[in-house]
């Protein structure tokens, strides 16, 4: 039963498409992260909705706490959209381009972020 649902997935092309490409934002992220990580400061303006000041800085491991939460969200919307594609199938490709569109925030925030700060 898991492989036709996957297969289903796979052959929807909206759902593959959005799936492949965002899986490949998060891991160009990660990537980015990686080779930025050294040449960062300690601390990086991470939390943006606090007003100025120090509150708005958190310490370079907290860079990956986004990328993280997107990860998180990309793999639950996945298994949300495999369990209802064959009954709304329509829900199922907006889940999947939602995830698209997390990862792709996800990554213009991160890549804004680590310019800002070198």
């Amino acid at each position: 039963y898991m492989s036709a649902s996957i297969r289903q997935l796979r052959e929807d092309k909206i759902i593959a498409y959005a799936t492949l490409t965002g899986f490949v934002i998060n891991l160009i992220s990660i990537f980015y992260i990686l080779l930025t990580y050294t040449y960062l400061p300690p601390l990086l303006p991470i939390y943006n909705h606090q007003p100025w000041g120090d509150e708005r800085l958190g310490q370079k491991p907290e860079l990956f706490l986004p990328l993280g939460l997107s990860f998180f969200l990309f793999i639950c919307n996945i298994i949300l959209a495999k369990n209802l594609y064959e009954k709304i199938p329509l829900i199922a490709r907006m889940i999947t381009i939602t995830s698209f569109i997390i990862a792709l925030i996800t990554c213009i925030f991160i890549f804004k972020i680590i310019q800002i700060t070198l």
